[in-house]
């Protein structure tokens, strides 16, 4: 008996009362027997045959490069089990807290335009800009981890209080970002000429792509707390940031916070 002919959808359809079908459909039975859904689409969008578009798909080499590390045994522990932290929403605090990492002026030096400002700051008893709170999940590189930060109101030298700022070691890794108190703006910059801003206040959640520098900056009055959600193999480089620094820098100015060029940037 032939196979049932396939639709130009390229799903294979089941032919009421061949022996492939079993007869009519009963209720909550699919009339249609999917094949596999991705390769359609591929042939939907990129054509198929020796000139197939393939080749131009942006999502081609879309596997992370090391898949295979990821998914190797020694990456899970046995012993692995349902954690849970609580979380306090306006102090930014979670208990049990593994790593406290507190960051002042001096730790962010080369991060601000105004050097003499930042001098000044420093002698001043190098006040504390953000700090950083997260717990050391019983995990290995096959799972994901959470940060919260909490960023100061201030500016130095009219530049507000920031996030140092940072890409990922591993090129093919996002970050999901949420704000839950206070106000901000989230800059997202590939470093090459695209760059972006985003209103980040309480209540906003941010995708940031891969290979895109990012740095949370507090505008407001009053602490700026947010939950970063990253795989714990993504790592963080601090060293395109330092070397080429954002597209802008966010300084206030009459009428509040304003984008300004970085000098420094070429593109």
């Amino acid at each position: 008996m032939p196979l049932p002919r396939r639709s130009p959808t390229g799903f294979r359809k089941a032919t009421t009362g061949s022996p492939r079908s079993n007869g009519p459909a009963r209720p909550g039975q699919p009339l249609c027997l999917p094949r596999e859904r991705p390769n359609v689409l591929m042939r939907i969008l990129y054509g198929s045959g020796p000139r197939c578009r393939w080749n131009a798909c942006p999502y081609k080499n879309n596997r992370p490069a090391h898949k295979e590390q990821l998914m190797k045994p020694e990456n899970i522990l046995e012993n692995s089990k349902p954690t849970a932290v609580q979380f306090d929403l306006l102090t930014g605090q979670i208990e049990p807290c593994s790593v406290h990492d507190p960051r002042h002026v001096s730790h962010l030096a080369e991060m601000f335009f105004d050097q003499a400002a930042v001098e000044r700051a420093i002698a001043d008893g190098d006040p504390l800009v953000y700090e950083i709170r997260h717990t050391h999940f019983v995990t290995r590189n096959s799972d994901m981890a959470l940060g919260v930060s909490t960023i100061f109101p201030g500016a130095i030298g009219g530049e507000y209080y920031m996030t140092k700022g940072h890409v990922h070691e591993r090129d093919d890794q996002p970050e999901i970002y949420y704000c839950v108190r206070g106000n901000g703006l989230l800059l997202m910059d590939d470093l090459t000429g695209d760059f972006e801003a985003a209103d980040f206040k309480a209540g906003t959640i941010v995708h940031i792509p891969p290979q895109y520098a990012h740095r949370v900056v507090n505008t407001g009055a009053d602490l700026l707390v947010f939950v970063s959600a990253f795989h714990l193999a993504a790592g963080h480089n601090y060293a395109p940031v330092k070397e080429k620094g954002f597209a802008f820098r966010v300084c206030a100015v009459e009428g509040g916070p304003s984008l300004v060029k970085n000098p420094g940037r070429a593109v």
